[in-house]
């Protein structure tokens, strides 16, 4: 995925000057062959792209992206299909889970894990005084079309590691779940 840096400077400074939301830049989704490093372009997308995942086969991509550049934007899950360089919304943020992201096919590619915040948001804070917000995983069945929690649900594992300085090397020393 390729943006051109001078439209993203001009939009950025148009922003700053007019005190109006930023605008996404144009991306480029090019497919580059190993062997002879050609670039083929696929896609342009004008949205704030957050990551990118290919399906097992590589025939596909997923990729979650937003409208806005705020902390409350709501968040798609794409899919590109490489060959025809079109791609369309499968989900997004609901009722029940919002800020989804990190979309992973599944191995057989029948499903789509991905991680979001489930509603009611719950905020974590440790000893520190730091806070965070409990993430979950969920699973998107392609077929179906159905949204699950997984398992997992909201699995906290606290793991204190110790640093042997002649080793270099850390060293669990006491895990809890």
């Amino acid at each position: 995925m390729t943006q051109s840096v001078k439209e993203d400077y001009e939009k950025v400074s148009r922003a700053n000057e007019t005190q109006t939301p930023l605008e996404p830049s144009t991306k480029q989704i090019n497919l580059i062959t190993i062997h002879d490093r050609k670039s083929k372009q696929i896609s342009t997308i004008s949205k704030f792209v957050h990551d990118l995942s290919f399906s097992p086969k590589g025939t596909k991509v997923l990729f979650t992206a937003s409208d806005a550049f705020t902390t409350d934007a709501k968040n798609t899950l794409y899919q590109l299909d490489i060959k025809s360089g079109q791609y369309t919304p499968l989900l997004a943020d609901t009722t029940s889970f919002s800020k989804l992201n990190q979309a992973q096919y599944a191995p057989d590619g029948k499903n789509i894990y991905f991680i979001a915040t489930p509603k009611p948001f719950k905020w974590i804070t440790d000893k520190g005084g730091r806070t965070v917000q409990v993430r979950a995983i969920y699973a998107y069945d392609i077929q179906t079309k159905k949204v699950s929690k997984e398992i997992y649900k909201q699995l906290y594992l606290l793991v204190i590691l110790k640093f042997d300085w002649p080793k270099k090397t850390l060293k669990p020393i006491h895990v809890q779940l």
